[in-house]
């Protein structure tokens, strides 16, 4: 078609008219359209991709809907419409780009030649749109269409690139390696595949050099930077002058130099070169393409690393000013923002510490408060944005805003969508801020407020699995038929949570990847279901708090049968919060012990457990780690930890609310629950006493209270709803003398004669009758649940904390995905079952926590290793009480519940082994109502 008939089509398009010119085909205005795009490419003049577009539109309104032509026009018209959006970002045209290409893919057959390009142009069209909003739902859609694509026509080079660009993009927002890795195998494909003439190659090597970035971040393989840097220097080296994609290579090769320089060994020559590299990338770029801003960005980020490391007070300006620009040029419904000004927040404040002019504080506060506040991007860059707006407060009762808006966004950072495993892994980013919010809540007196946040920020996870196992009964009274879809998705969405990490693409089975890759998809959308129905419900009369975190108001319920103390540990201050059966809360500060002295006591407890071989850390001969020995005991180590809790901790405690408790009685001794957090998770508050001196003159806590210990408030409520009156209770022993692999456990066969010595009922699984399977299915059916057996803490991976029975581990995550309706009470005579894990001090991520979430009210517990003599001398006289009372009388069990029992059985443990043989009696806990 010559130049002449194109300019005749134009005016014909522009008059309105329905002829085209004199022997011009469809097919000849699709090759004039297809040209102006490529024209368009290269020059960016924004009028050719307009006529590009307009004449493949004329083209759609000629041919007639069945004309076999139709698909591929739509195919070209959908192009169109994304490499307008890639390069002037107006978001109406990927939406236009979208709609057109499914209709092209809905009108094609499966065995077409044609439908696996449509697949890969509708992957690339959702890409580019999560690009711009971070949609996760878009990204999703991508990948599966991409996939489709492959999977008719493996090793296309295009395709497989496109497939690349959507697994790295998934991994920016979520930052799982398996999507990293699975990125670089794709982009490796693409470059092998492609020979080095084509136009292609510079940008598919660029992919592959930054997906390699990006691993080095992440991993720290120098292999992967060096690797990196000779390949996007070969890409910079063989892309053209003036072609498209010579600022994205040369954008690239900057952010690895800047990446050596920022992790290895400061060279300067890296620091300069990213920044001639990455400023010619920007003049390279025009302010109206939509890559401008992130490229402003990462040149700004190159000023700031320079200036850090070197100290030039003029990069500081330089990087500030670029940062200012690229804000200026960025959409403001952009994923890119959060990030941006968050890094303006921290280039202000860098500067401020030149400057100290309180101007400069002031302006990184603001892009601080603003970042935390964007609707679309990555989560976690909103909330550590939040977290940085509350550090340059100037006030406490300014940074209560910051703190608000650190809780709204921690449900979105730690996200039903992701597996427990990964949700883990975010907590363990945030959970340090949780305290400092606490601790400024009470300097501004605000003792509900610090209640209600320190129960938002305590096991988070524990709390998403209690509420999608919630009944809805209420909901299912006003409106049973969205309750019932509320409780569908959220059964499903449960079931999904606990599913194991997998190494998605760690094989070649691309079956079993491409099932993998399935289930996870299945999961998020599920997690998007259950958060538009949630909103649905919230919208309905009388259910606007459906489902929101529990007011003081409700959470006072918590201290209905005793006194609830509260700790909190912060860097610079520790308090305890008393919450009373009346509702009243008594702040008692403790000036004398900090968050550092918490974690020396946790250290110096873990040092002298190890010493007496009590607890060792994980090792990769298990049976040496679960060896119990308590030969030589250094008892002054403990007695030393135990006074210095008492001193410090629990007698300001006590001195306050001595006069509010009720009076102590032989048959009634009033009620302490500890509800712990950060290193005092760690700590035997219930033994905190002094142990030196005369004996007579010895103090111990448990003289004057009952100690129980809860993981959160919420936990707590739950429990002594559940606890019910049982006549005669069902009991199920676990017990495994001899477990295959592991050391020999006699006592645990004394210890199921006590307890059936009480009850002629029981139920007892040992030897290769304790299989999982049968342990988890009498589970259901008994009231009582004891486990004498090996239990172990991993510390490499807590959700693999397990009992070990007859046939393999029943791990925490096993755990987790039960829902037990008959369950009253587990006693858990096993190693560790406690202890927790030290990198999640705000998680209770242990064995007791798991039996208050499955249904158990009330837990008996070990933090560390027991002897086998005295395991059965405590579950003798704890079950004499339980089981002897329950039988006699209703009411004689109600007041002697599982706390009282395991007190009384404890302290005759003490009377027999002696009050200073610490390692024996201390670990015994009770956890629940």
């Amino acid at each position: 078609m010559n130049l002449l008939s194109l300019m005749c089509c134009n005016f014909y398009i522009n008059s309105g008219r329905d002829t085209i010119p004199e022997n011009t085909t469809t097919d000849d205005l699709d090759q004039a359209a297809a040209q102006l795009a490529q024209s368009f490419e290269q020059s960016g003049d924004k009028s050719q991709i307009a006529l590009a577009i307009q004449l493949w539109e004329k083209v759609l309104e000629l041919i007639p809907d069945d004309h076999v032509s139709r698909p591929r026009m739509l195919n070209n018209l959908s192009n169109g419409y994304r490499l307008r959006f890639l390069h002037l970002g107006e978001l109406d045209d990927i939406e236009t780009a979208i709609v057109t290409i499914r209709q092209a893919v809905e009108l094609t057959l499966d065995d077409h030649p044609q439908k696996p390009d449509m697949l890969n142009n509708l992957g690339a069209a959702y890409v580019a749109k999560f690009d711009h909003l971070g949609q996760l739902s878009d990204i999703d859609t991508a990948i599966v269409a991409l996939s489709q694509a492959m999977e008719i026509t493996d090793g296309h080079a295009g395709r497989s690139n496109n497939l690349g660009s959507a697994y790295f993009a998934r991994f920016l927002h979520l930052g799982e390696l398996n999507d990293l890795e699975s990125a670089i195998l794709a982009f490796k494909q693409a470059v092998e595949l492609t020979p080095n003439d084509h136009p292609s190659k510079p940008a598919r090597l660029n992919n592959i050099g930054t997906a390699h970035v990006l691993r080095f971040e992440s991993l720290g393989n120098h292999c992967d930077i060096e690797s990196a840097i000779v390949t996007l220097k070969q890409a910079v080296e063989i892309t053209p002058d003036g072609h498209f994609s010579k600022p994205w290579s040369l954008m690239s090769l900057g952010r690895a130099y800047q990446c050596r320089f920022d992790h290895l060994e400061k060279q300067e020559a890296d620091i300069e070169s990213a920044i001639i590299a990455l400023k010619h990338a920007v003049e390279l770029t025009p302010d109206s393409h939509p890559l401008k801003p992130g490229r402003l960005n990462n040149l700004s980020s190159a000023y700031e690393s320079k200036s850090s490391c070197l100290g030039g007070l003029d990069d500081i300006e330089s990087s500030i000013l670029t940062l200012e620009q690229a804000i200026a040029l960025s959409p403001e419904d952009h994923a890119q923002n959060a990030g941006m000004l968050t890094n303006l927040g921290n280039v202000y404040q860098s500067k401020f510490s030149h400057s100290q002019n309180i101007a400069d504080l002031d302006s990184a506060l603001l892009s601080f408060q603003k970042a935390s506040f964007q609707s679309t991007g990555k989560p976690f860059f909103q909330l550590q944005a939040a977290v940085y707006w509350s550090t340059l407060c100037s006030t406490p009762s300014m940074a209560l805003k910051a703190y608000t808006r650190f809780f709204e966004l921690i449900p979105r950072v730690v996200w039903l969508g992701q597996t427990i495993g990964h949700r883990y892994k975010e907590v363990a980013r945030i959970g340090n801020t949780i305290g400092t919010a606490v601790a400024t809540a009470i300097s501004v007196g605000d003792l509900p407020l610090a209640i209600e946040w320190l129960e938002e920020g305590r096991s988070i996870i524990w709390g998403q699995i209690h509420q999608l196992r919630s009944p809805f009964t209420h909901l299912y009274d006003q409106h049973p038929e969205i309750a019932k879809q509320l409780q569908t998705v959220a059964q499903a969405l449960d079931h999904a949570g606990t599913l194991p990490n997998q190494d998605i693409f760690g094989s070649m089975d691309k079956s079993k990847g491409a099932g993998l890759e399935k289930e996870a998809q299945s999961h998020r959308e599920l997690a998007r279901k259950y958060e538009n129905l949630i909103r649905q419900i919230q919208s309905l009369p009388g259910f606007s708090s459906f489902l929101k975190a529990k007011p003081f108001s409700e959470l006072a319920s918590a201290a209905a049968n005793g006194h609830v103390v509260i700790l909190n540990v912060h860097v610079t201050c520790c308090d305890a919060l008393v919450l009373c059966p009346s509702g009243d809360i008594i702040h008692v500060p403790l000036p004398n012990f900090s968050k550092d002295q918490a974690r020396k006591l946790q250290e110096k407890l873990i040092s002298s457990l190890q010493k007496n071989n009590v607890r060792i850390e994980h090792d990769d001969d298990e049976a040496k780690r679960l060896k119990t020995k308590n030969q030589g005991a250094n008892n002054d180590h403990l007695a030393s930890i135990l006074a210095s809790l008492w001193t410090n901790v629990v007698q300001p405690i006590w001195s306050n609310i001595e006069a509010k408790l009720p009076e102590k009685s032989q048959d009634n001794i009033p009620r302490i629950t500890w509800c712990a957090s950060g290193p005092f998770s760690f700590l035997p508050l219930h033994a905190a006493g002094i142990y030196t001196g005369p004996i007579d003159k010895y103090i111990n806590i448990s003289d004057f209270v009952v100690s129980s210990y809860t993981t959160t408030l919420r936990a707590l409520i739950d429990a002594t709803q559940k606890q019910r009156s049982v006549r005669v209770p069902s009991v199920l022993i676990v017990s495994q003398p001899a477990t295959p692999g592991y050391p020999n456990l006699p006592g645990t066969l004394e210890e199921a004669k006590v307890i059936e010595k009480y009850t002629g009922s029981a139920k007892h699984l040992m030897h290769d009758e304790a299989t999982t399977e049968a342990v988890i299915q009498d589970m259901d059916t008994h009231d009582i649940v004891h486990f004498a057996c090996h239990g172990i803490q991993d510390f490499q991976d807590p959700l693999d904390s397990a009992f070990v029975l007859y046939d393999q581990k029943l791990k925490l995550k096993t755990l987790m995905s039960l829902s037990l309706k008959n369950a009253q009470l587990a006693f858990l005579s096993a190693c560790e079952t406690a202890t927790g894990d030290e990198k999640l001090p705000e998680e209770a991520v242990h064995l007791a926590a798991s039996m208050l979430a499955i249904g158990y009210p009330s837990v008996v517990a070990t933090l560390w290793s027991i002897g086998d003599k005295e395991a059965p001398y405590v579950a003798d006289k704890f079950y004499e009480k339980i089981l002897v009372n329950c039988v006699s009388s209703r009411e004689r069990k109600q007041s002697l519940s599982s706390a009282y029992a395991l007190h009384e059985a404890t302290k005759s443990l003490r009377e027999e082994v002696g009050v200073v043989n610490f390692i024996k009696w201390v670990p015994f806990i009770h956890f629940g109502a």
